[in-house]
C-alpha cells in the first residue's frame, strides 16, 4: 500500500512547536494519501493537548498517547519522565 510501514518523528520538542512539526510533515509528504501512513511522534506530555490539536484535520488517524519512552543517559530524568510516544488511535505498537 505504501513504500514504508509507518513514520516515526522525534523532534527537538523544546525548539519545535506541534504546528511547526505538522507543517514540516506536510512539506515532506505533500499528497493527502501520504498522510494516511501511521504516524508516531515522541513528544513531551506537557504539550500533549497542543500536539493532538495540531494534527486534527490532518489525514492521519487522530493521535493518542501510547506509552512513556526512555532515552537513557542522553536526556535528564525529569525531562525523560515527560516524554511519551503518540500514535494513531487504535493502532497497536
Amino acid at each position: 500500500k505504501y513504500p514504508y510501514d509507518c513514520v516515526f518523528c522525534a523532534p527537538p520538542f523544546s525548539n519545535v512547536t506541534p504546528q511547526q512539526l505538522r507543517r514540516c510533515l506536510e512539506l515532506l509528504a505533500p499528497r493527502e494519501e501520504q498522510h494516511r501512513v501511521p504516524l508516531f511522534i515522541a513528544y513531551t506530555s506537557e504539550r500533549e493537548t497542543q500536539l493532538i490539536e495540531a494534527f486534527e484535520g490532518f489525514s492521519c488517524a487522530p493521535l493518542e498517547r501510547k506509552y512513556g519512552l526512555s532515552y537513557g543517559d542522553s536526556v535528564q530524568s525529569q525531562t525523560q519522565d515527560k516524554i511519551c510516544l503518540y500514535g494513531p488511535e487504535g493502532v497497536p505498537c
